[in-house]
C-alpha cells in the first residue's frame, strides 16, 4: 500500500456550506519509506483518505473487519501493517476534515461518539488479539498498543492527582 502525507482541515458546516477555518500538516512528520510500526501508537495518524491499496494484498485482510463501523479503519490499518508494507509517499495529495461543530448533524460521528468509537476500536483489537489465524506479529503489535493505552490512562490519573 501506499499513503501519501496529509493536511488537516478544520471546517464548519452551516447550512448548506462548508466553512474552511485553518488548514495545517497533519502527519508530514512520517519519512518516505516504509511505514515503522511504531505509527500505529497514535490512531489515525494515516487517514483513510491518504492509502491506496493493492487489491490482491487487502482481500484477505478486509474480510476479517465489520466495513460498516466508523472504527473500522484503525483496526484493520494495525492488522494490514502486520502482514503487508505501507510505504509513505512525502507529498500532501489528501485531506483529513476535521468538523469543529458538536452538533449530530453537522459534527464529526467520531468526536460526537468517541466513546461508542473508542469501544468499537477495542473490541476489534481484541477480537483480533484472540484470533488464531492472525499472526503473533499481530499479537505483539495489539499487546503494545494496550499496554501503551494504559501507560498514557495512568499518566493521565497521575497528572490529575496532583
Amino acid at each position: 500500500a501506499i499513503a501519501c502525507h496529509t493536511n488537516k482541515v478544520a471546517e464548519i458546516a452551516e447550512n448548506n456550506r462548508i466553512i474552511i477555518n485553518s488548514t495545517q500538516p497533519w502527519n508530514h512528520y512520517l519519512n518516505a519509506g516504509p511505514v515503522s510500526f511504531d505509527v500505529i501508537y497514535y490512531r489515525n495518524s494515516i487517514p483513510l483518505s491518504s492509502c491506496l491499496f493493492d487489491k490482491n494484498s487487502v482481500i484477505d485482510v478486509i474480510e476479517s473487519h465489520k466495513l460498516s463501523s466508523p472504527a473500522f479503519f484503525w483496526p484493520f490499518f494495525i492488522h494490514y501493517l502486520a502482514e503487508n508494507d505501507v510505504w509513505i509517499l512525502p507529498e500532501a495529495l489528501a485531506f483529513y476534515h476535521f468538523r469543529e461543530n458538536d452538533d449530530f448533524e453537522f459534527g464529526n460521528y467520531t468526536v460526537i461518539n468517541n466513546e461508542l468509537f473508542d469501544i468499537e476500536c477495542k473490541i476489534a483489537e481484541n477480537k483480533m488479539m484472540r484470533s488464531i489465524d492472525d499472526s503473533s506479529l499481530l499479537n505483539v503489535l495489539l499487546s503494545n498498543i494496550a499496554n501503551n493505552s494504559l501507560f498514557h490512562k495512568i499518566s493521565y490519573i497521575e497528572n490529575k492527582i496532583k
